[in-house]
């Protein structure tokens, strides 16, 4: 974990697109990194890193340059979903595909749709 948060924070404003998919080194403490030294990346790909709690997803919120953010097969959790589609507005395709702590998906869909207008 050491290597990948020394690369993040030397690289990680160089970066437009992270693909971190199955990476089992994801976890909360990863993603806070990636909020604080990533701040051009315009997509993150993060499909099937379950090693991050719901809540540390929140974080991303920070990422306001993302057009694509892919949380398939994440525990990502509601209330992180509707603080990541209210500060992210350059969003423009988002994979929430067998994401299953999102219980209230309305809530989600609601501030996507605000967000569409």
């Amino acid at each position: 974990m050491i290597m990948i948060c020394s690369f993040l924070g030397v690289c990680g404003n160089n970066l437009v697109c992270l693909e971190l998919n199955c990476c089992k080194l994801v976890k909360g403490r990863i993603l806070k990194i990636i909020s604080k030294a990533c701040l051009n990346l315009e997509e993150l790909h993060l499909q099937s890193c379950t090693g991050a709690s719901a809540a540390s997803f929140a974080f991303l919120k920070s990422l306001t340059s993302l057009r694509v953010l892919d949380l398939y097969r994440t525990l990502v959790d509601t209330e992180s979903l509707v603080q990541i589609m209210s500060s992210c507005q350059k969003l423009e395709r988002v994979n929430l595909g067998a994401c299953n702590n999102n219980n209230e998906c309305s809530k989600v869909l609601l501030k996507m749709a605000r967000k569409c207008k």
